[in-house]
């Protein structure tokens, strides 16, 4: 897989992780609740994750929001963060 092609595939992860938790990004950032540096960093920090299957399940078995993230994700202290304030 190329770095873009897997970059591709973290920020789309990313992205689902946070309409699970009820999140729009674009939303947050035009709003200046985070940095598109901040997203940045969830997508690096998603491509380290060694559980992408188990993600990926969860992903597609959560469609709508969620109270919390998953306790595996590597971005849970974030997405919590971002959705509490």
């Amino acid at each position: 897989m190329t770095e873009l092609s897997r970059l591709s595939t973290d920020a789309r992860m990313v992205h689902r992780m946070a309409q699970s938790n009820g999140l729009d990004l674009v939303d947050l950032v035009r709003h200046g609740r985070v940095s598109a540096d901040d997203i940045s960093d969830v997508i690096q920090s998603c491509g380290r994750c060694a559980n992408k299957t188990g993600c990926k399940s969860w992903l597609n078995a959560h469609h709508t929001p969620v109270e919390t993230t998953p306790g595996f994700c590597r971005n849970k202290p974030w997405f919590d963060d971002v959705k509490e304030g």
